[in-house]
């Protein structure tokens, strides 16, 4: 099932039954939250389970129109959310400082009525931009580790240690071959921090190799259980990809783990014992680093466990044998980290969208390139004007930026190439502090 048919599903399951009475009988105050992020279809569920229909439910939605990230590209937050009498603006903010709150506030979609004023009057530093080059681009995260060590020594960060500090970029996805990798033109995270590894925050259930199940899997954990997780998940995909289907009565379907391991359990107890171990033995091996070691083993068992569904190795054959993984300059996957320790603290690399909602200390937005830069989509913004809502571009660089700059407490930095902040240096004006990176000052 795909997420679309779920709604579909349960939306005629509802309306053709009595559940819908019996539903708001069972919740009469609704609250939802982040109501910007809502695509058409669900906003519509809402209105027709809470809302309309003879509903005495009290429907409290809350949300920032200028933060709807999550459908940029796919509709229009301002028309799908329509407000309604009575409503309540939240305008005060206890996190922006009045330096940040008015930048913020000029990124704003809809200024006029959403406009924050920033009660945060410990943080007295200006919002940065850090101005780089090509040659300098690897040394952006350090020098913003340093630059927040020393206004920590100054006691210019109030909330150094109680708020995290961040790294943050709207483009993380990673360059697939070499000749974008060296494209220096179309900065992604990955360009700043070399060892970005993108699943390290959302790992994937289906990889195209066995090699990389092997590698990517959630790290900031004590158990073995993510490890053997991924492990399972590629068994799954081998009895897929040889198309072997659960076909017990009134089912043919592709095997879960939970179906896959209680089949082996009710019809070969010896294989199961000794499936279970190998899971376990697996899974220690991957967190000593045995990478190739536990490959091996399992290409060795998957034609006994393809022997007990009356199967042979046949497309799957290069799925199992296939060692083409990403590697970043020599490090193992397996020990990267979207972090960087420098001074005794961390810096969390990471994208917009994952840092939504958050309060952090101190937070760096890195430009990247996405249909365009962020400097380059909103140069009038920087040259003072207005935002053009007529441009979609624009208004989606808005938004991503408007929540990146957002999260920071006590200071908001802003790395761009010294190329596009060229033409916006004299019209900046006392909003923003300037430092240039790669100048011996």
């Amino acid at each position: 099932m795909h997420f679309d048919d779920a709604y579909i599903i349960a939306e005629d399951a509802i309306m053709s039954t009595g559940i819908l009475e019996i539903l708001q009988k069972r919740f009469p105050f609704v609250f939802v939250d982040e109501m910007q992020d809502m695509g058409q279809h669900q906003y519509e569920l809402i209105e027709k389970l809470f809302h309309r229909n003879n509903c005495d439910c009290i429907l409290q939605r809350v949300g920032d129109i200028n933060q709807a990230i999550y459908n940029l590209g796919k509709s229009d937050a301002n028309s799908i959310w329509q407000q309604r009498e009575p409503t309540l603006p939240l305008a005060n903010s206890h996190r922006l400082s009045p330096n940040i709150s008015n930048i913020v506030n000029r990124l704003a979609v809809n200024a006029v009525d959403y406009a924050v004023q920033g009660n945060n009057h410990s943080a007295l530093l200006r919002p940065h931009i850090l101005c780089f080059n090509n040659e300098t681009i690897k040394k952006v995260i350090p020098f913003f580790s340093r630059l927040v060590h020393q206004y920590y020594n100054e006691e210019k960060l109030p909330n150094f240690g109680r708020k995290p500090i961040k790294a943050i970029a709207w483009s993380v996805n990673w360059k697939e071959d070499e000749a974008s990798r060296n494209d220096i033109s179309r900065l992604r995270l990955e360009d700043y921090f070399t060892s970005f590894d993108v699943n390290t925050n959302s790992p994937k259930i289906d990889y195209k190799c066995l090699k990389e199940y092997l590698t990517h899997h959630l790290k900031d954990t004590n158990t073995l259980a993510p490890i053997r997780k991924n492990i399972l998940n590629a068994f799954i995909k081998i009895l897929r990809i040889e198309n072997i289907k659960d076909n017990s009565p009134n089912n043919s379907m592709f095997y879960t783990k939970r179906k896959l391991l209680n089949k082996i359990k009710d019809e070969n107890e010896e294989l199961y014992a000794k499936f279970k171990l190998k899971l376990y033995q697996w899974s220690v091996g991957v967190v000593k680093g045995d990478i190739d070691d536990v490959l091996v083993n399992i290409q060795s068992f998957v034609p006994e466990l393809l022997e007990f569904f009356e199967c042979s190795v046949n497309k799957c054959q290069r799925f199992i044998t296939d060692e083409d993984i990403r590697e970043v300059e020599g490090i193992e996957i397996i020990a990267q980290s979207n972090s960087y320790y420098e001074d005794g603290f961390e810096i969390d690399i990471t994208s917009v969208h994952s840092a939504k909602g958050q309060t952090h200390c101190a937070t760096l937005y890195l430009e990247s390139y996405y249909h365009g830069y962020e400097a380059k989509k909103l140069k009038n913004f920087f040259l003072g004007g207005e935002i053009d809502l007529s441009k979609s571009r624009q208004v989606e660089a808005s938004k991503m930026m408007y929540v990146g700059f957002s999260r920071p407490m006590d200071l908001l930095c802003f790395a761009v190439h010294e190329d596009r902040l060229n033409d916006l240096r004299e019209s900046l004006g006392n909003d923003w502090e300037i430092i240039n990176m790669f100048s011996e000052s």
